[in-house]
């Protein structure tokens, strides 16, 4: 980490009739450490990719509401069953430990938001093995609840921890287990948005002067549009027979995460304007979700609307667009 050092300026001493000439210093060279670039080592970390480059014990299954009892990969997240399973990816480090100083590996899960229990478990596992297939070091979270919201959960391995046989690591198993404390049949289990496997460089120390200092300008206030906010969308259905005025439509796309809310706008596949009437509601697949599209929001519009199935996104407004 770069430190901020302060100059120390010298006080304003007078000597009586006249004043003391003031000096200024000259600056002292100090040595700061920069730290090397860092590199995410995972293959497909946000499961964008499906299952592809992690395995789970039982293999992977399709997300069901009802059946599964394996591991399952839907619109980006792994959610595990009532059966404790294992995903796991393994990576080679050889080519960077002797440059390296950390490990750090971050898990990203919550447990299901209308499940019938919060006591959904989790356990977080780094383990680094030698060229002989030995474990080295293991970092891990032991068996945790998950918690209600989308965390994220930090293991660190630092040089320092083993300076000994830190350059003998040339692997990083990656593990995540998971299982759904009320047991009950489908995917209902904890769910993972991201893993990440980040390695970082050794620093080095490079002398820096001390900073001079100067006025800090006053930021000016500026002033925000009215929000936009997207959606994963969905295709317009009929909502158990109520009529095509009801909306349903996935998890946010653009990062704010932020719920959606009573009297938004949107613009329908032929560029209708609607709003929305209630503040959505969140379903976890079953009734009265949608059955076509499974996870999602539901809300009401004022009018009847289109959303063709080519629609990737849907786009709200605080503000009317037009």
């Amino acid at each position: 980490m770069i430190n901020r050092l302060s100059s120390r300026g010298g006080s304003n001493n007078r000597f009586r009739g006249r004043k003391r000439p003031q000096v200024t210093p000259t600056p002292t060279p100090s040595i700061t450490s920069t730290p090397l670039d860092s590199t995410q080592l995972l293959v497909n970390p946000h499961f964008d990719l499906g299952t592809t480059g992690w395995s789970a014990t039982g293999g992977f299954g399709t997300w069901s509401f009802t059946s599964s009892n394996q591991v399952a990969v839907l619109n980006s997240v792994l959610y595990f069953t009532y059966v404790s399973r294992t995903v796991s990816q393994s990576v080679n480090v050889s080519s960077y430990i002797s440059s390296s100083d950390s490990f750090e590996g971050v898990l990203n899960i919550k447990r299901e938001q209308n499940g019938p229990n919060n006591n959904d478990t989790y356990t977080f596992t780094l383990l680094f093995k030698n060229s002989s297939g030995a474990t080295v070091a293991t970092k891990t979270t032991g068996s945790s609840v998950a918690p209600l919201n989308y965390t994220d959960i930090t293991l660190t391995l630092n040089r320092s921890e083993i300076p000994s046989t830190f350059d003998t690591i040339t692997t990083v198993d990656v593990q995540i287990t998971g299982v759904d404390a009320g047991f009950w049949n489908g995917n209902h289990g904890p769910w993972v948005d991201y893993v990440n496997l980040t390695i970082i460089g050794s620093t080095e120390s490079t002398p820096t002067p001390s900073p001079t200092l100067t006025p800090t300008p006053t930021p000016t206030p500026t002033s925000t549009p009215s929000g936009e906010f997207i959606y994963v969308a969905q295709t317009g259905i009929a909502w158990n027979g109520y009529g095509g005025n009801y909306l349903s439509f996935g998890r946010s796309q653009d990062g704010t995460n932020k719920t959606p809310l009573a009297g938004w706008y949107f613009r329908d596949s032929n560029n209708v304007v609607r709003q929305l009437l209630n503040t959505p509601l969140w379903f976890s697949g079953g009734n009265p979700s949608p059955y076509p599209n499974g996870n999602g929001w539901m809300a009401v519009a004022n009018g009847s609307f289109t959303i063709s199935a080519s629609e990737t996104t849907i786009t709200f407004y605080e503000t009317s667009p037009i």
